[in-house]
């Protein structure tokens, strides 16, 4: 039987909180979160469907696991802009993982958004990349492209995180499914620019 389990861990990578192994695991950490702690999220095998939700503000996400470890750093500073100010807040966390069900991967189900890719190594699945991103900054970056946020009468912090491509004709966004899929609609949110609105 596949199972997966749930860790916090540290930035020296020391296990702060963990539980036993199962179909459907959960982690209640009772502690403010500190730069560098990441959920790291193992299965037996790489290459297994999972719904997660490292964080009780976001909804779940369906994603697709390559590899048998894979860690979300807790984001900080500048990388956290992009997520509502009660996100990775306080000092009670729940965490939860489970495999997905099958009727959750038939053919013809629908992909839902997630906010948990990164914004670096495509670990988590669907992932979002970009030949171009403005500034480099995490308000622009590609991954707010399927992070399931529709806000988009303006543009900057959250809520208003955007794919930005710095005017660049040539821009190209990259969805990264881990595997050959094969997709019957594929849905875009675009930006509202106003007049008076500066691009990214």
């Amino acid at each position: 039987m596949e199972t997966i389990k749930l860790k916090i861990l540290d930035e020296a990578g020391h296990t702060l909180m963990t539980c036993d192994a199962d179909t459907a695991v959960s982690l209640v950490y009772t502690n403010c979160y500190k730069p560098g702690d990441r959920v790291a999220l193992e299965i037996d095998h790489p290459g297994q469907y999972c719904v997660i939700q490292f964080e009780d503000t976001m909804p779940e996400a369906l994603v697709y696991v390559v590899k048998r470890e894979i860690n979300f750093h807790i984001p900080f500073g500048e990388q956290a802009i992009t997520y509502s100010p009660k996100s990775f807040a306080g000092s009670r966390h729940v965490i939860r993982a489970r495999l997905a069900l099958p009727e959750e991967i038939a053919p013809g189900g629908i992909w839902p958004s997630t906010a948990m890719t990164s914004m670096a190594t495509p670990v988590f699945i669907p992932h979002a990349s970009a030949n171009v991103e403005t500034r480099g900054e995490a308000v622009f970056a590609a991954r707010n492209a399927i992070d399931g946020i529709f806000e988009n009468s303006a543009h900057g912090e959250y809520p208003y995180q955007s794919w930005g491509i710095n005017r660049d004709p040539n821009a190209a966004l990259t969805l990264d499914f881990g595997r050959e899929v094969l997709l019957d609609e594929l849905r875009i949110t675009e930006r509202q620019i106003s007049p008076t609105t500066t691009t990214g």
